[in-house]
């Protein structure tokens, strides 16, 4: 086939007839052409008609097809002009915004630090945060009941401990409050009832409802291990490793969502502090496969001592940026203070460029 110069496909120019042309046109390969624009149903028509002309111009004037995924550079001058996106949607600190330009649609973001490092408290936040200013949001616990990361996003709204009231007639008395509390930003989060590992397909599936039937803008995921483990039971772990976040970035820009992923670091192997005890985590640390890091637009590692003596040191967090897609800046993009009496982060230092 491919010895011919030119090849046209002259199919129906019903539904069924275009669909089929571009087809035919992709297992033909290059130098094939398609009739386009044509007055009648079918080339037949025309000859019946006494048209033979129009088939002749037809196939003078068709046109070489190409995939939709190849692109030339000078159609795209006109998205490059007049962007969609230009800025993302903000996180709640300063310092995150002014290195990453926010959350864009297509972008997949990793969020990782040790065990106990406080990740949870920040997708949280996030969420809270998102949903507060109007941005519909999808959180995926899956080491958590939904009733905890609703009693959280409450405790920081309020700013009081309200997750650890366990008794019932104390919650019976502050219902109002709570209610309140709830006002102008529970309608634009969205949670999933299940603990534990997933079917990754099943997940997909989910996260399509969540961006599609429920117009989720981001969608969070706590934590990415656990989604893991749902398609790792039979096969090599890394290569299901690859598979799942390589999946999860073509989900994000077909759907043209956000979608936030945290992650486990391993061990540090360093001489120096542990990321468990304020030392500075590496890419390297990101456990199961490279890929963690290869795959995200941007990658966000998260430490803190929580054995230093200094109170105020030991609930402060050092927000690392260790990949940037989009401005190529790292470093530290600031320090996070979190009370734990008012459950609310307090941004301490900011990078300023």
């Amino acid at each position: 086939m491919l010895g011919f110069q030119r090849r046209i496909v002259f199919t129906d120019f019903d539904e069924p007839g275009r669909k089929a042309a571009a087809e035919l046109a992709s297992l033909l390969g290059p130098r094939t052409a398609l009739v386009g624009g044509f007055v009648h149903k079918d080339a037949n028509e025309a000859w019946v008609n006494g048209d033979g002309q129009a088939i002749l111009s037809a196939l003078d004037n068709a046109k070489e097809h190409r995939p939709e995924e190849i692109v030339h550079a000078p159609d795209l001058l006109s998205r490059i002009l007049n962007p969609e996106y230009r800025y993302g949607i903000p996180f709640p600190w300063r310092g995150w915004n002014r290195l990453t330009e926010g959350m864009k649609p297509g972008q997949l973001i990793m969020i990782s630090g040790g065990t106990g490092i406080g990740k949870s408290l920040f997708t949280r936040s996030i969420a809270l945060h998102l949903a507060r200013n109007d941005h519909k949001v999808a959180y995926i616990g899956l080491e958590e009941s939904c009733e905890t990361t609703i009693e959280r996003m409450i405790s920081e709204r309020i700013g009081e401990k309200f997750y650890l009231d366990d008794e019932a007639q104390r919650r019976q008395r502050t219902k109002d409050e709570v209610r309140v509390a709830m006002e102008g930003w529970s309608d634009n989060v969205y949670l999933l009832d299940k603990f534990g590992s997933d079917e990754f397909d099943t997940f997909v599936a989910n996260v399509k409802h969540y961006v599609l039937g429920e117009e989720c803008k981001v969608v969070i995921l706590d934590h990415f291990s656990l989604l893991a483990d749902g398609i790792a039971l039979n096969t090599d772990q890394r290569r299901a490793i690859d598979r799942c976040i390589k999946d999860l970035k073509t989900l994000c820009i077909e759907l043209n969502f956000t979608m936030l992923v945290v992650c486990h670091l391993s061990r540090s192997n360093s001489m120096g502090p542990s990321h468990e005890e304020g030392g500075e985590p590496t890419l390297a640390e990101l456990r199961g496969s490279h890929s963690l890091a290869q795959i995200p637009d941007h990658v966000i590692m998260l430490t803190r001592n929580p054995r230093n003596e200094d109170k105020i040191e030991a609930n402060t967090t050092h927000c690392y940026l260790k990949k940037n897609r989009v401005k190529g800046t790292l470093g530290e993009m600031s320090k996070l203070y979190f009370d734990p009496n008012t459950c609310k982060f307090h941004e301490t230092v900011v990078r300023d460029r």
